[in-house]
């Protein structure tokens, strides 16, 4: 076979057989790629809506943990005005009633006199003793937590043993 002969037969047009095989390759291809290109953006869209739900809840904790913080204040003036006046019945019953819901939402008080320091929870004002067993002696103001997460660290001072 010479070189005409070679060139004209691989410019001869396919065949309807080899045509349909080629079209049925083409299309094979397509729905392959849309069919990733799908699964690809179902994977993204659940992912979107698992960022959007984790978002919405960090905003939740955030919002409560702010709105915690602004009301320390008036525990800590509570606490002021039952040291002042411990037999005033309605002090007593209001502190006890904000302390309660504040346990309602799961905003909880950092451990006090007895329990051992921790940096991450307390904020030692003074410190006295040698030893390396350093526990909370008193509480000068309460720290407070909510769901793991401190929104305000407790002012206490600590004695080692």
């Amino acid at each position: 076979m010479n070189k005409e002969e070679s060139s004209s037969k691989n410019s001869q047009p396919p065949s309807s057989e080899e045509q349909n095989e080629l079209d049925s390759d083409v299309e094979n291809q397509d729905y392959e790629k849309l069919n990733d290109d799908y699964l690809r953006l179902a994977a993204e869209f659940e992912n979107y809506k698992k960022r959007i739900v984790k978002d919405q809840e960090n905003i939740t904790l955030q919002t409560i943990s702010m709105f915690a913080l602004n009301f320390l204040p008036i525990i800590d003036s509570f606490e002021q005005a039952i040291e002042q006046d411990g037999d005033n019945k309605n002090i007593q019953t209001l502190y006890s009633q904000l302390i309660k819901t504040f346990e309602a939402i799961e905003i909880v008080e950092v451990p006090g006199v007895g329990s051992d320091f921790d940096p991450n929870l307390h904020e030692a004002m003074e410190h006295t003793g040698e030893g390396a067993n350093e526990k909370i002696s008193e509480v000068l103001r309460k720290g407070f937590i909510f769901r793991d997460k401190l929104i305000r660290p407790a002012l206490v001072k600590v004695s080692s043993e």
